[in-house]
């Protein structure tokens, strides 16, 4: 379980076993106790007995904070409340609150469907299948919407949306963003690998896929600044996230010397997540320093957008696989922001080794390779088939571990969207009931050799 709501599953169970004893104790003029009475009424008048000790109490404590616990695990809230903290501070919406309820709905829509919000507001319920949109809904008034209102109609309407509110959102063109670009000179490729290196080891960077940092560092600008020169003032607006590359800067609180910034070091990361003050100064202590920056909106606008396109491009692979085409707009939808990872392999790599359990079903996304086997060890290397972008291996791994048939190597650098059985299992159940429903596609996808 996760730390963090381990804690706040802890610290629940002591306010609500506090609080209950508490009133215990206030109406009852009694220390403070747990009641162990079933069914206790105002009225009754508690006895010493029912009275329990501190260690009675602490036990009692620690049973209903595995009751709890369980309750968590066992409904996943710990990786709801994780996804939903993430998209958060990924969105920094103005209204939070709506953004949970169009998160709910879009992403949980079974169990959406059975609350009290859907069932005030029953259009609204019946379009969360189709992924429509529910901001704005929250300002309804109780009862049946008018017919003159435009925004119910617009509900009404059926539709075939696959992605969430946010998502549609960030479909439209970079141009039509209305985000400040950063100024400075555009990376060279030396200065691009280098800040690659140092974003990687980021501490909110290294969260990012790799083709998500290579995009985002297209953003970056190179500046070099003098000697004293302020990059950023204490308690004034963040403007840009800055990495050095060359030099030295002097972070101050004040007067005082908090840390100094050498190459690699980063500083205006707060920023990058929502609006932000400045703690502290930032001014340059060398002769001249030059750092990579990014300005702060670009990022937050940018990066959603980056990720948007990757699920679509993920779609359009998948939706071209004759035993995926079974699945629904939102399980394709499910299936791209939940499952497919996304590596690279080097030319010359091994993807897929002969006789290793399979594990991961593999499309190419570019580049190419090449499909080798061998009846026996003493044997020579047959070459099978050559897959380029757009081609697929490795089905069978979405229903067992069967040994790999060959063996998979890259003949050019290549990109990957995978799949692991685990994942897979993990989001839809058994993979085999799914393409189950199309009786060909099932007989041709148990023939896969690799």
């Amino acid at each position: 379980m996760n730390p963090a709501i381990s804690i706040v599953c802890s610290i629940c169970i002591r306010r609500h076993s506090k609080g209950t004893r508490e009133e215990e104790r206030k109406r009852k003029g009694a220390p403070l106790i747990v009641t162990v009475l079933a069914g206790m009424s105002d009225d009754d008048e508690l006895n010493e007995s029912d009275l329990l000790d501190p260690q009675e109490e602490e036990a009692i404590f620690k049973v209903e904070e595995e009751a709890l616990q369980k309750y968590l695990t066992d409904m996943r809230l710990d990786n709801l409340f994780s996804e939903l903290v993430e998209e958060l501070l990924v969105d920094a919406p103005n209204n939070p609150v709506q953004f949970m309820i169009d998160y709910l709905f879009t992403h949980y829509p079974d169990q959406a469907r059975n609350s009290s919000f859907a069932k005030t507001f029953p259009n609204a319920s019946n379009a969360v299948g189709s992924g429509i949109p529910l901001t704005g809904l929250t300002d309804f008034e109780v009862g049946v919407p008018d017919e003159d209102d435009e925004v119910s109609q617009e509900i009404s309407k059926p539709a075939n949306i696959k992605r969430s509110r946010r998502r549609n959102a960030l479909c439209m063109p970079l141009t039509a963003y209305n985000y400040q670009a950063s100024t400075g000179a555009d990376l060279t490729d030396d200065q691009s690998n280098e800040l690659l290196e140092y974003l990687s080891v980021n501490r909110i960077f290294s969260k990012l896929e790799l083709y998500q940092r290579k995009a985002i560092i297209q953003l970056f600008k190179v500046v070099d600044f003098e000697r004293d020169h302020v990059i950023c003032e204490e308690s004034k607006p963040l403007e840009n996230f800055y990495v050095l590359s060359k030099g030295k800067c002097n972070q101050m609180r004040g007067s005082a010397l908090i840390a100094t910034v050498k190459h690699g070091g980063s500083f205006g990361e707060m920023g990058l997540l929502y609006d932000n003050i400045g703690s502290t100064s930032v001014c340059v202590s060398s002769e001249r320093a030059t750092l990579f920056c990014i300005n702060l909106q670009t990022y937050r606008t940018c990066l959603p957008k980056i990720i948007e396109e990757e699920r679509n491009s993920v779609i359009s692979y998948i939706q071209r696989i004759s035993f995926f085409q079974t699945f629904t707009d939102l399980e394709l939808l499910k299936l791209a922001e939940d499952v497919v990872t996304r590596k690279s392999y080097r030319e010359g790599s091994l993807i897929v080794k002969q006789h290793q359990p399979s594990d991961a079903f593999i499309i190419i996304k570019s580049g190419s390779v090449i499909c080798k086997q061998r009846i026996a060890p003493t044997e020579p290397w047959e070459d099978i088939s050559v897959f380029q972008a757009g081609d697929y291996f490795g089905q069978v791994a979405l229903i067992t571990d069967r040994p790999r048939a060959a063996s998979v190597t890259a003949l050019t650098d290549v990109e990957c969207y995978v799949i692991s059985r685990a994942s897979f299992v993990n989001t839809f159940g058994s993979f085999i009931h799914i393409v189950k429903r199309d009786t060909p596609l099932f007989n041709s996808f148990i023939s896969d050799k690799i």
